[in-house]
């Protein structure tokens, strides 16, 4: 039998207590605080035709996803968190994708869309997900 050091046994301890508050529904996990949200994004009046949009949720910035977007400026995001979120858009990615007859063009958009704290891009995602995010950005 081992001997184990007060430090091992309080980070042993510690774990179990984890385990056992994700185990008992506790700690909020899984899909029940997740949807499909579907939406667009829009740079002057037309369709945003590459790059990503990122959706972080408003209580736990841990808690976010990432999209791509279509040529016509749409997207698809499966597992968005629901609730109050805030929003950052970027196109860079499109420059550093594969070169080819397929790749979006590159549309140059004001920096602050890429941060979700500065962009002042917010959207509030409901528990049944759908179409919900429509963004205008100038």
């Amino acid at each position: 039998m081992r001997n184990w050091s007060p430090r091992h046994a309080l980070a042993v301890s510690a774990c179990c207590l984890v385990a056992l508050g994700v185990l008992s529904g506790c700690v909020k996990t899984g899909p029940k605080d997740r949807a499909i949200v579907l939406g667009r994004v829009e740079f002057k009046g037309k369709g945003l035709p590459g790059g990503s949009i990122r959706v972080v949720s408003a209580a736990d910035p841990r808690s976010q996803v990432i999209g791509r977007l279509r040529a016509d400026g749409t997207f698809t995001l499966t597992g968005a968190p629901t609730g109050p979120v805030k929003i950052a858009v970027e196109t860079e990615s499109v420059r550093e994708d594969a070169p080819g007859p397929h790749r979006p063009a590159f549309v140059a958009i004001p920096a602050k869309y890429t941060d979700p704290d500065k962009s002042g891009l917010t959207g509030d995602i409901p528990a049944e997900g759908g179409d919900v995010l429509h963004l205008q950005l100038d």
